[in-house]
């Protein structure tokens, strides 16, 4: 994971040093205005996402629980070795697994940049970042957790925006990660030498 996030570090400097801008429009999914609710204003863009991340959220949990492949995922997890011995194609379940992913965040790039209107070559790291902020508020491994996180992440960016301005929204949230890993570690020492 390490190895992956320095080759994506080195692919953004490269994309900064041969795109000759550094920022390209995209195409909004929604050109009209938001919906308004009194004072309150809602992005089409908004509801299209937290309907993707529902409706992907469904699916996922229908494809681990539900189908062949599923479990076959769910044993390979717990054991590689005990799934390969009991006729599992270990190094195909993650290549389709790798496959699933990929288009999962390709669908969330799509979103996002349809969501922002424009493209950065740090788009991905932002948009990674962010989504494992999301993981780690909602709970590793749990699909509800991840949009729950998700929503309570948007919330927390909202608000330190409306109160602190915007250049302080990103530095809030990673402040955030920050805390979150400081507690953690110590309780996952605890647990571990117990």
């Amino acid at each position: 994971m390490v190895a992956s996030f320095a080759l994506w570090m080195q692919f953004e400097e490269l994309a900064t040093i041969v795109l000759p801008r550094h920022l390209y429009d995209f195409p909004p999914l929604h050109g009209g205005a938001p919906l308004a609710f009194g004072a309150m204003t809602l992005r089409i863009e908004s509801l299209v996402m937290l309907f993707a991340a529902l409706l992907m959220c469904a699916l996922l949990w229908w494809i681990l629980y539900r189908t062949r492949f599923g479990v076959a995922v769910r044993a390979v997890i717990d054991q590689p070795q005990a799934a390969q011995l009991a006729g599992i194609n270990v190094p195909r379940v993650f290549m389709l697994t790798f496959a699933l992913a990929s288009a999962i965040g390709g669908l969330a790039g799509f979103l996002i940049a349809a969501s922002h209107e424009q493209v950065t070559p740090m788009l991905g790291m932002w948009s990674t970042m962010k989504g494992l902020l999301a993981m780690m508020l909602g709970g590793l491994g749990s699909l509800p957790g991840a949009v729950l996180g998700g929503l309570a992440l948007g919330l927390l960016e909202a608000h330190s925006q409306w109160f602190f301005g915007p250049q302080n929204r990103d530095l809030i949230a990673y402040a955030l990660i920050f805390i979150l890993l400081a507690a953690r570690v110590p309780w996952m020492t605890t647990r571990s030498a117990s």
